[in-house]
């Protein structure tokens, strides 16, 4: 209710993301799960996790030792969701001036303990979850292990995009660990989300041509109608007037 939401932000001293608060205000929490059946019994692989209002409770200091300097420097990180076994996720509110508001930023702790950024707003965030259809340890695409093979197989059937799109936005190929690290920097830290590339009409290029021919012959033509429009008139019609032309003996 709204009465409870002002006095939990009268009491930490910051507003909650508005996204959060209309959700908050028609349930105290949510926990969305969804499986598939495999032979005889429903396998578990994704799900949506929030904490109601009384969960929103602060992070203790002893599991931010090792976190990131921009992690440390926060003026409040709270606890925003468990991942089923995987690690859980946290919201941390960056110190302002006074009447400023910016977006709280969204954390990943994994099992090692180690802290990663994933999106740098609640609603970013939010869309992450819904891109990678919840799939359990799809966070661990955003770190330096890489995702493990159950997540692996469940994106490449669900969303086969998103394997493309991690390899291009953030500048690691997977699954390979060696090569996320290597591109997460000497800190260890991965690049967080951004949703710059959903302008694109067209933002999940596939990554199986087999499974989708008709995709690939439509690039293919993009590409080439492409070409000729940015071809220079003068070599065209150079190229025009050689087509067909004999090499002389």
């Amino acid at each position: 209710a709204e009465p409870d939401l002002l006095r939990w932000e009268a009491r930490n001293g910051v507003p909650l993301p508005s996204e959060l608060r209309a959700i908050l205000q028609v349930c105290n929490g949510v926990t969305v799960r969804w499986g598939a059946p495999l032979g005889k019994r429903i396998r578990d692989v994704g799900a949506l996790s929030l904490n109601g209002l009384d969960r929103l409770v602060k992070v203790p200091p002893a599991m931010l030792h090792a976190a990131p300097e921009e992690l440390l420097h926060a003026g409040l990180v709270i606890w925003l969701c468990s991942s089923s076994g995987y690690g859980q996720t946290a919201l941390a509110f960056a110190d302002s001036k006074p009447g400023v508001a910016k977006e709280p930023q969204v954390w990943f702790q994994d099992l090692g303990h180690q802290w990663h950024l994933l999106a740098h707003s609640f609603l970013d965030y939010l869309r992450l979850v819904f891109v990678h259809f919840g799939v359990r340890g799809w966070e661990y695409a955003f770190t330096s292990h890489g995702l493990d093979q159950e997540a692996l197989q469940w994106l490449r059937l669900l969303a086969p995009g998103r394997l493309e799109i991690n390899a291009q936005q953030f500048e690691f190929s997977l699954p390979s660990p060696v090569a996320a690290a290597g591109a997460a920097g000497p800190s260890g830290a991965s690049k967080a989300f951004s949703l710059e590339f959903l302008d694109d009409p067209d933002p999940f290029p596939h990554s199986d041509d087999n499974q989708r021919p008709s995709s690939k012959s439509s690039r293919t033509s993009r590409q080439h109608d492409s070409f000729h429009a940015t071809q220079d008139p003068a070599a065209g019609a150079s190229n025009a007037g050689s087509k067909g032309a004999r090499p002389s003996t």
